[in-house]
């Protein structure tokens, strides 16, 4: 790895290609970083082969603050595409891969006699399979994305993370390359014995979540829970510009005793229109209720839903969903609100949100701090301001039937990366709350740039 500095950021370059990333949730001082390559055409057919990583590095730039460290690396005969840790068992990671599976892995780090951090190790726990080879050619789909299913959102699926066994059951829901989004459920272990055995197969129980698969590439996957009808929303947007939306119907029993095979599912929605190319990334921003002013983030009266979808065709798009409920049994999926962000919107992180106040501490609105990698445009900050309407005339948008209005502002773009981005993370600094530091990756040149951001100085 080399290094670069420049007024604008620091730089180092990797010797695989980046593609997704995450802040090590124990040790954020440090990120793991997923790539992969292109090998060529390997087979005669026209597939390349691929070979991929694992590596942890120093959040900030300069390698010589972390010589005195053992930061592990995992090498693959496979491309790595998305990496996520458990919600809350935050040292178990899962990683997909370009040969149809999943691969979970334990984080384990030790300190040297003066409690200063010593190593950072992966363990792999075991991996799973998600989708079968294609009938056809006997290609293994590339899993695009997955999620873990935090049961602790969902009272339906509540469980005890360890059990007296020592094992935790995971549920996940994800996408694949041959259009399909699934629901998995498997149990790991939580012991540190065994964990040599790095290729141990999982059983896994896998459910297909829509009716209808994509024409193309399944991309993106957000499950929702709606706790008060037992039952999960599950997202997903394709290649093909569609995005689809299932109700999942999940027994109220824990999830050791969930069989996926009993559970009913039914496509609700089928949206061809608002996207004009490839949907490759949906975010929640949580439910809202527009009479919800002391709490104006979370309602438990209220059911619908903030949902950030970003697509090919260089467009950021606000929909509010409403799920079904037992008075109306239709789900709603609005246009709000879009921006023309360039470049592609590949992916969305809610950075922070807050509400925003008068000088005389009255509440005005509501923020929302969106990280946005743009693909071939660089990173942007962007702010998404919710302002209260008051208006009584019939004549409304769909945006102020819900008692707001939304306007986007991009608070900073970052363009020192001359290929795809793909990759981005940011965490708060701990001495200056409204400070953020950033690391964001391209993928052709390999480059990790570490910037700031400085934000609302007098955010609450």
């Amino acid at each position: 790895m080399r290094e670069a500095n420049n007024a604008n950021a620091s730089i180092r370059f990797l010797d695989q290609e980046p593609d997704c990333i995450a802040v090590v949730p124990s040790a954020p001082s440090f990120v793991i970083i997923g790539t992969y390559s292109l090998l060529g055409d390997s087979d005669g057919e026209g597939n390349s082969g691929r070979k991929g990583s694992l590596q942890i590095l120093s959040f900030l730039a300069p390698v010589t603050q972390t010589k005195h460290l053992d930061l592990d690396r995992k090498d693959f005969p496979f491309g790595i595409y998305d990496l996520h840790f458990h919600p809350r068992d935050t040292d178990l990671l899962g990683v997909a891969t370009s040969n149809a599976e999943i691969l979970f892995f334990r984080l384990r780090t030790t300190q040297d006699q003066a409690g200063s951090l010593r190593t950072i190790e992966l363990r792999e726990i075991g991996r799973v399979i998600v989708e079968e080879p294609h009938d056809d050619d006997g290609r293994l789909a590339i899993v695009t994305q997955f999620q873990f299913i935090d049961t602790a959102s969902a009272p339906a699926l509540e469980t005890e993370a360890e059990n007296s066994s020592g094992s935790i059951e995971v549920l996940l829901a994800t996408t694949t390359q041959f259009g399909n989004t699934k629901l998995l459920k498997t149990i790991l272990t939580t012991a540190d014995s065994g964990f040599e055995s790095v290729s141990q197969r999982l059983k896994a129980q896998v459910l297909d979540v829509h009716k209808q698969s994509f024409d193309l590439e399944a991309w993106t996957v957000l499950s929702l829970p709606v706790p008060s009808q037992d039952s999960l929303l599950v997202l997903s947007g394709g290649d093909d510009s569609q995005l689809l939306i299932s109700r999942v119907g999940v027994p109220n029993r824990p999830t050791s005793n969930l069989d996926l095979d009993t559970i009913t599912t039914k496509q609700f929605l089928t949206d061809k229109r608002s996207h004009t190319a490839g949907v490759v990334t949906i975010c929640s921003l949580g439910t809202i209720s527009p009479q919800a002013a002391a709490d104006p983030f979370q309602s438990e009266s209220s059911s619908s839903t903030l949902i950030l979808t970003g697509s090919y065709d260089e467009t950021l798009r606000l929909f509010i969903l409403t799920p079904p409920s037992a008075t109306d049994p239709r789900c709603t999926f609005k246009l709000l609100g879009d921006l023309q962000i360039g470049g592609g919107v590949w992916r969305i992180t809610l950075l922070d949100q807050y509400p925003r106040k008068s000088a005389s501490g009255l509440l005005e609105g509501l923020d929302y701090i969106l990280l946005v990698a743009g693909h071939t445009a660089g990173v942007f900050i962007v702010r998404l301001s919710a302002t209260r309407f008051e208006h009584d005339s019939d004549d409304r948008t769909i945006a102020e039937e819900n008692g707001w209005n939304y306007a986007f502002k991009v608070e900073k773009t970052f363009t020192e990366h001359d290929s795809l981005v793909y990759a981005v993370a940011a965490k708060r600094d701990e001495e200056k709350p409204w400070k953020w530091r950033v690391v964001s990756t391209s993928f052709y040149d390999k480059k990790i740039c570490n910037w700031v951001w400085n934000g609302d100085q007098q955010q609450p």
